[in-house]
């Protein structure tokens, strides 16, 4: 991911496909929590900080 907005913008996208399908998903886990020194890739950093207000995620998955 080249930044927060992008990675927030990717989990959104992915949220609305689980929405759209949602007849047959019963539910989802994201395993990447925060990101490894080989992987950028997760919701935390490397120090375990927040990349984005999970406020902004909760109010995508509240409307779910």
């Amino acid at each position: 991911m080249e930044n927060s907005d992008e990675l927030l913008l990717r989990l959104i996208d992915l949220l609305n496909e689980f929405d759209k399908r949602k007849n047959w998903i019963q539910g989802f886990c994201y395993t990447e929590l925060y990101d490894q020194f080989q992987e950028i890739n997760g919701l935390l950093t490397l120090n375990r900080e927040p990349k984005f207000p999970s406020s902004k995620l909760k109010t995508k998955l509240d409307k779910m």
